[in-house]
């Protein structure tokens, strides 16, 4: 199997690419970090004898996205949307260039992947894994509003794809974490 892992050069993504790895999968990573992504690729490789690509993405750029989707090879068995960012502030804080940029990336990018995914697999059912977080139905963190809903969008994109594709052999699932120690939450 091939699976397509995004925001994978650390944290989340990092050790879900180890399992997958370890499993004896072979690995698109993706993420906007370059050096972090080739230095987790050297290690991957290294460690488990895996093929493993890398593809240095901006989520945020919907164009970008797509034209990777257009180069990509093969097209994957599984996708993890798991690449995602965070940071507090108050609703009265809250603007257009903060909302658009957690929207694009936390949310766009995953409905993006998953359009692409199923598109792309011509009629041969994969798995989707969306990262999503205990904040879409519990906020725990005070000043999430940003981040929360668009992990909430998560989840119904998640409903969505079982609804209208399980039928076919699609898989979807979504997990939610709580607090981990990455980097991003450790910085935070």
């Amino acid at each position: 199997k091939t699976a397509l892992i995004t925001g994978a050069a650390q944290g989340i993504g990092r050790a879900i690419a180890e399992r997958y790895a370890e499993a004896g999968a072979n690995l698109q990573l993706l993420d906007v970090s370059k050096d972090l992504l080739e230095e987790t690729a050297v290690t991957l490789r290294k460690q488990y004898l895996v093929n493993v690509k890398t593809y240095t993405v901006d989520l945020g750029d919907s164009a970008a996205l797509e034209a990777f989707w257009d180069n990509v090879s093969p097209v994957p068995d599984v996708l993890v949307n798991n690449a995602g960012i965070f940071w507090p502030k108050r609703l009265e804080k809250i603007d257009t260039e903060s909302y658009d940029k957690i929207m694009n990336i936390n949310t766009k990018s995953v409905i993006i992947n998953c359009r692409e995914m199923v598109k792309r697999r011509g009629g041969r059912p994969g798995t989707i894994v969306n990262i999503c977080s205990i904040e879409a139905v519990k906020g725990m963190t005070y000043d999430m509003m940003l981040y929360g809903a668009s992990k909430a969008a998560m989840l119904a994109v998640s409903r969505a794809i079982v609804k209208d594709h399980g039928k076919d052999g699609w898989k979807c699932n979504t997990i939610l974490p709580g607090g981990v120690s990455t980097p991003g939450g450790t910085a935070m």
